[in-house]
């Protein structure tokens, strides 16, 4: 939380204590030795393209759309798959449509997998199998999907917006972006996908970075703070 969210609450500083989520590191972890990438059926050169996953309801809020046009902005050799995993809003019935037709009309329906709701066990080992997970939500009060992505050791592109700045680490996990235009988002993914070693150190990182982040000690702080209240 930053001033200008204190000042939009009306919160007094000295009052506001921060928990951080925490993340579970044994379902949210790397792939192991020899353990096999995930692929969707139907996708037969996925193992040599690799994937990218964008995981979040559909609304226009989320910003899959982003997502879809981020993909249509790499060469054609060098895209990756995208998965798009998630289910439709109740308030935005119409959107799943939307998104559809948008990949048809940027060419990309070979290349853009509407995998549907995933359970955690599931959404895990779609995570630690991604080349990159992107996050282009418009607001994030945490943003969980990307620190789940870093535990998985998978780097992650995501909008500099809300927790999301706490989540990624500019540069070290991760990219933040400032702007919300297709082409940088394509130019972010470019050199994520092209540079030497760039995802493995980031990767490597973000599993490092996830460790700060555990249900326990965000368990034990709550449990103080409300024990300090109780004491008043």
């Amino acid at each position: 939380m930053c001033s200008s969210d204190l000042e939009r609450c009306g919160a007094e500083p000295d009052r506001v204590h921060i928990v951080s989520p925490g993340v579970d590191q044994e379902l949210f972890r790397p792939l192991a030795p020899g353990e096999r990438r995930w692929r969707p059926d139907g996708a037969a050169d996925v193992e040599r393209r690799g994937y990218l996953l964008f995981a979040a309801r559909f609304q226009p809020l989320k910003g899959p759309d982003l997502a879809i046009r981020a993909l249509a902005e790499l060469e054609p050799d060098l895209r990756p798959h995208l998965l798009v995993a998630g289910d439709t809003s109740p308030d935005f019935a119409s959107y799943d449509a939307e998104l559809h037709s948008l990949v048809s009309r940027l060419g990309l329906s070979e290349l853009v997998h509407f995998v549907g709701p995933q359970p955690r066990p599931a959404l895990a080992e779609l995570m630690r199998s991604a080349l990159v997970v992107l996050v282009p939500s418009h607001s994030e009060t945490f943003g969980l999907v990307a620190l789940e992505a870093a535990a998985s050791g998978t780097p992650v592109i995501a909008a500099a917006a809300g927790g999301l700045r706490e989540a990624v680490a500019h540069g070290e996990t991760g990219q933040l972006m400032d702007s919300r235009e297709p082409e940088d988002w394509g130019r972010a993914l470019h050199r994520l996908l092209t540079e030497p070693g760039l995802r493995e150190r980031m990767g490597t990182v973000a599993r490092v970075h996830a460790r700060r982040f555990e249900w326990r000690w965000a368990g034990h702080r709550l449990a103080a703070l409300y024990a300090e209240l109780l004491d008043r």
